[in-house]
């Protein structure tokens, strides 16, 4: 309703590996290069891998939006 473009990418605890590192970082420099409508976050049930979110923190970070 705002304008804001999301891309979500969500991951099982089980997942967290070099390559979540990897996409955090280009999907940070899509989002940048994109422009302040366009948003890209990696989302885990539970634990986190830094740069990515929990799927509490998400859901409130994304309803701030």
């Amino acid at each position: 309703r705002n304008g804001k473009i999301l891309v979500i990418e969500t991951k099982g605890d089980d997942r967290d590996n070099s390559d979540s590192l990897r996409k955090i970082r280009l999907g940070k420099k899509w989002a940048s290069g994109a422009g302040n409508n366009f948003k890209y976050m990696i989302i885990f049930d539970n634990q986190g891998v830094r740069g990515a979110f929990r799927r509490d923190e998400a859901i409130s970070k994304i309803s701030q939006m």
